[in-house]
């Protein structure tokens, strides 16, 4: 479970993104997503959710914010109708991440994009495979980064 890497490094868990700010050195993570949240996703997304994120959001947590790094989520008020509730902090939307952003770089073919991590000049995309490899993908190249644990086991 992704929240018993953060308490083995002694990084404080805010569950719903309660108090969080950047410049803690803390985690801000969700509840995990429900089916009905899942099926508000998939039909939307251009390419089938991959089965590794889909296991990482309805199984350890509905996106999450930690430094620099940031993995998209559903926001359940966008899924219940309400619109998007700025009054509490909800992860970043998937779904809004893989149609109406601009992403830097397609170069992974039937790819999701899972997340970003801030930059200075540009963020870096966190695109995933449907065999759940992640990618770091800058506007000029792709990396392979490995799975999402991986990816996040570089920010600790």
């Amino acid at each position: 479970m992704i929240t018993h890497v953060f308490a083995a490094k002694k990084i404080p868990l805010l569950m719903n993104a309660e108090g969080w700010r950047t410049d803690l050195r803390a985690v801000a993570i969700y509840e995990p997503a429900s089916k009905k949240m899942i099926a508000w996703a998939q039909r939307q997304l251009p390419n089938p959710l991959p089965g590794a994120f889909e296991a990482f959001l309805t199984k350890e947590s509905n996106g999450l914010f930690f430094g620099d790094l940031v993995v998209f989520g559903i926001p359940p008020s966008l899924v219940d109708r309400k619109g998007l509730v700025r009054g509490r902090l909800q992860p970043l939307n998937l779904v809004a991440g893989n149609t109406e952003w601009i992403s830097a770089n397609r170069a992974v073919e039937a790819s999701t994009t899972i997340g970003y991590v801030e930059g200075n000049a540009a963020n870096t995309d966190l695109r995933m495979d449907a065999a759940g490899s992640v990618y770091a993908c800058t506007k000029s190249r792709a990396a392979k980064w490995g799975t999402l644990a991986q990816v996040i086991a570089r920010f600790l």
